[in-house]
């Protein structure tokens, strides 16, 4: 049996002019130079201007805890010899349904630093794609968010920028059975149980209205796959005190053209909708009730691995 997903799917966000004043920024900006350390400083100490982290360890993000500690060769190659046996802390166990032991390194949270410089006042959105576990997120003295958890939930949060900015990230390590991505049977459970930033931490600069989630859905025919329909659903976000006017615009690549049977070249389908955003959140959805291109004969289906070609793939 094949696996009923469609084709490439392309979800963009185009903005006309606004309703009212605005200011447009644009581009994206990684956050490096990173510093870790077990400090038991508070937030807003760690997240100040001036803090002190020569005691630190500097570190490459993403990063785990445990790999950042491999990067300034406190521990050496963990993939060599009994070397991962040696970290203090570590477990030889199977089943991962203990504590961390007392006295390891790892059982409490870790501190992430790093400096930037920026425009004073500039509004942006910083991005934690992957934290393990859970996080608090401090920005030059002040909190910015508490108890963010789940190592596949992307984060997202608008902050308002100094010229100099201290930010800082204390992370959590999984409790007993908290459902990370720390340990699979054949493979040792890792003494800080996969604990750090496992994904980039950005900022952007959105002109506005954002694009936040999106959710594409397929409902193909059981019967004979020859037809499927697509809805979209889209979280949208306005950052502005006016409204915006923008547009809502989607792609599905890939898709068969029946003039020239299923090798030839496909076909790419369009879609648009017109919104005027309020200031604030709003989902918006797109269907093949109001949009009759969503609805497709002959869909390319996604083979199950090594039983045809996979041609999915999901990009906003």
């Amino acid at each position: 049996m094949r696996i009923r997903v469609l084709s490439v799917i392309v979800i963009l966000l185009m903005l006309s002019s606004p309703v009212g004043p605005h200011e447009v920024d644009a581009g994206k900006m990684k956050l490096d130079a990173w510093f870790m350390s077990p400090s038991n400083a508070s937030g807003h100490e760690v997240s100040s201007t001036g803090f002190d982290t020569s005691d630190w360890h500097p570190v490459e993000v993403p990063t785990t805890v445990l790999g950042g500690l491999v990067q300034n060769g406190v521990y050496g190659d963990l993939y060599s010899g009994e070397n991962l046996a040696g970290v203090k802390g570590f477990q030889n166990i199977l089943w991962r349904t203990e504590e961390m032991p007392e006295g390891s390194p790892f059982r409490n949270p870790w501190w992430f630093r790093t400096s930037f410089r920026s425009q004073n006042g500039k509004r942006a959105v910083l991005h934690l794609d992957g934290i393990n576990y859970r996080a608090d997120v401090w920005l030059n003295g002040a909190s910015v968010a508490v108890g963010l958890v789940g190592p596949y939930q992307r984060f997202d949060m608008d902050v308002v920028l100094s010229k100099d900015n201290s930010l800082a990230v204390k992370i959590y390590p999984p409790e007993g059975m908290d459902p990370t991505f720390a340990w699979v049977d054949w493979n040792p459970t890792p003494p800080d149980r996969g604990m750090g930033l496992w994904s980039d931490v950005y900022l952007t600069f959105p002109d506005g209205v954002r694009i936040k989630n999106v959710q594409v859905m397929t409902d193909v025919d059981l019967q004979g796959a020859d037809s499927a329909s697509v809805s979209i659903n889209a979280d949208l976000f306005n950052s502005d005190v006016a409204e915006r006017k923008c547009t809502l615009s989607g792609e599905i690549r890939g898709v068969p053209n029946s003039a020239c049977g299923s090798e030839g070249d496909p076909r790419t389908i369009s879609f648009s909708k017109e919104i005027i955003m309020k200031p604030g959140e709003e989902t918006v959805a797109l269907n093949s009730d109001d949009f009759p291109q969503l609805h497709l004969h002959d869909p390319w289906l996604w083979w199950p691995n090594s039983y045809g070609k996979q041609i999915f793939i999901l990009w906003i």
